[in-house]
């Protein structure tokens, strides 16, 4: 399972997300991976799962299936998060 956010830098909502990601690790002793949606892979894997608001949440289990997909804000529970997780 992997759990991955993906955002701009220097956006309105960048100091939430980046809050987010630390309570997130803080609450769950997890981590979500940080990916810029503007790298060549990122990019792909935006494509892929049409990825269309920023910032979006992607949980994906270990042979690529999506378990979860949030799009946009306001950010999801952190506890929804951490259970797609745990189920992958």
């Amino acid at each position: 399972m992997k759990a991955r956010i993906f955002y701009r830098k220097r956006q309105d909502y960048t100091r939430t997300v980046e809050m987010y990601i630390a309570d997130f690790y803080k609450n769950t002793g997890r981590e979500i991976e940080v990916c810029s949606p503007d790298g060549r892979e990122n990019a792909n894997i935006v494509d892929l799962y049409d990825l269309n608001r920023l910032p979006a949440i992607l949980v994906t289990s270990s042979d690529g299936r999506v378990l979860y997909r949030h799009l946009g804000m306001p950010l999801p529970l952190m506890r929804d998060i951490a259970l797609w997780m745990e189920r992958g």
